[in-house]
Order: C-alpha cells, then structure tokens, then sequence
C-alpha cells in the first residue's frame, strides 16, 4: 500500500477508486502512529467505517466532546450518514477502512 500523511500521526492509504472522483465507488484505510483526535467534521457523503486494529471512538455534534465518544473495536461497522457533524479520536496503532462514493471531502465545524 502507498500510505500517504494526512495529519500529524496519521496516514492514509487508497486501496480502490478514486475518492475524489464524483459518484466513483472508493476504499481508504487510515493508520495511526499516536493518539489522534480529529475535531467536528463532516462530509458530503455517506461514511462506511470498519475498524481493522486497535481502538476508534465516535461522537456526534458540532463540537468535540470527550465524554460523548463512543468506542469501537476491531471488527466494529459504523455508517455515518452525509452531512452529519461527528468527531473522532483513534488510539496509537489503529487501522480503520472507510467505504463511500466520492468525492470525499472533509468539511470542518
């Protein structure tokens, strides 16, 4: 795989399509090198989430909230339907594969 940065501590992989291409079907994967907490976003599409390795949290809201994080382990699907506001936090080690149709574009709160 070519993993590519996309923030300090996290880098990213395309594994199919072609995430910035409109109505094209794509696989990403992310990996963590530490803890990453990534602030309230969304995104214009819809989100398939399964997490491979390690540890990802999930919360919903314009704004991040520690308290509110849900957590997912290896094996873990979650949809995150378009447009929603949501923030993550990923442990150190953790790989996650995200599914959609592009383009995929991040839109911070």
């Amino acid at each position: 795989m070519n993993w590519r940065p996309v923030g300090d501590g996290m880098v990213m992989a395309i594994l199919s399509g072609d995430p910035d291409k409109t109505d094209s079907p794509f696989v990403i994967r992310y990996r963590t090198s530490r803890a990453v907490e990534v602030g309230a976003h969304w995104h214009p599409g819809d989100e398939h989430v399964t997490v491979l390795e390690g540890v990802y949290k999930l919360g919903y809201g314009g704004t991040y909230d520690a308290a509110s994080l849900q957590e997912f382990g290896p094996g873990a699907y979650v949809h995150i339907r378009k447009t929603i506001h949501h923030f993550t936090w990923y442990a150190d080690g953790t790989i996650v594969q995200v599914n959609g149709l592009g383009p995929f574009r991040t839109f911070y709160v």
